[in-house]
C-alpha cells in the first residue's frame, strides 16, 4: 500500500513545486531546503529528493555545490540561446500542425485563441491560456518528442517572461501574432505557419530584452 502511494506523493510534490516556480512564488535563485519542503508536505526526504531530480531535468532547478538546490537563474545569454532553439523547434511543430491538424484540433486551437482574447486584461489568466494555446498547436503537430522539448523551454522561460513582459501592455501585438498563426494553420500553409511562429518567438525575445536589468551582456 505504501509503495503504491509513493509515486503519487512524489507527483504532488513535483506539481506543487513546479507551479510555485512557474507562477513566481518561488523566485529565481531561491534556495530549496529539502527538510523544510518535506515538513511542509508531511513526507520523507525521498519524494522531495526525487522531485528535485525531476525539476532539474526540466531545467527549473539547479544543483549547486555550496548552495544546494536553487530555482534556476537565467542570464541574458541563456535566454537568447533558449529562445533561438525554441523558435526552431516550435517552427518545426507548427509546420507539422499545419500539415496534419484535424478539424477537431483546429477547433481546439481556435477556442484557445478566443479565450486569450477574452483574458486580455487579466495577466494571470492570460499566462495560463497562452501556454494552453501553444500546447494545442504542439498537440496538433503529432510530434511528441519535439513538443516535450518545446514545453521544457517554454517552462524555463516562464519566470523570465513574468518578470520582464507585460502581457496587457503588448497584448495587441501578441494577439495579432496568434491570430495570424491560427489562420495559417487553417489554410494548411506550412511555410507561413512556421515563419509566423518563429517571428512571434522573436517578438517575445525582444520584449524581454527591452526591460532586462541583468548586467551580463547578450554575447557573453
Amino acid at each position: 500500500m505504501l509503495e503504491n502511494s509513493i509515486p503519487t506523493i512524489q507527483k504532488v510534490v513535483v506539481d506543487s513545486l513546479r507551479e510555485s516556480i512557474l507562477d513566481g512564488s518561488l523566485k529565481p535563485g531561491e534556495r530549496l531546503v529539502q527538510d523544510d519542503i518535506a515538513a511542509h508536505f508531511g513526507v520523507s526526504r525521498i519524494p522531495v529528493r526525487e522531485a528535485f531530480r525531476t525539476l532539474a531535468a526540466e531545467g527549473l532547478v539547479t544543483f549547486e555545490q555550496r548552495r544546494g538546490v536553487i530555482v534556476t537563474e537565467l542570464t541574458r545569454a541563456d535566454v537568447e540561446e533558449i529562445m533561438t532553439v525554441r523558435a526552431v523547434l516550435e517552427g518545426m511543430a507548427c509546420r507539422a500542425a499545419a500539415e496534419r491538424a484535424t478539424p477537431e484540433q483546429l477547433d481546439e486551437i481556435h477556442l484557445g485563441l478566443r479565450k486569450l482574447e477574452e483574458a486580455r486584461k487579466e495577466p494571470e489568466q492570460y499566462y495560463h491560456l497562452n501556454s494552453a494555446f501553444h500546447a494545442a498547436i504542439l498537440n496538433a503537430s503529432n510530434q511528441p518528442h519535439t513538443a516535450a522539448l518545446v514545453m521544457k523551454f517554454r517552462n524555463m522561460m516562464e519566470t523570465v517572461a513574468r518578470q520582464y513582459l507585460d502581457p496587457v501592455g503588448r497584448v495587441e501585438i501578441v494577439h495579432e501574432d496568434h491570430r495570424a498563426i491560427y489562420e495559417a494553420l487553417v489554410r494548411h500553409d506550412a511555410d507561413e505557419a512556421e515563419k509566423l511562429i518563429k517571428e512571434h518567438t522573436q517578438h517575445v525575445l525582444k520584449g524581454i530584452m527591452v526591460d532586462w536589468n541583468d548586467p551580463i551582456p547578450l554575447e557573453e
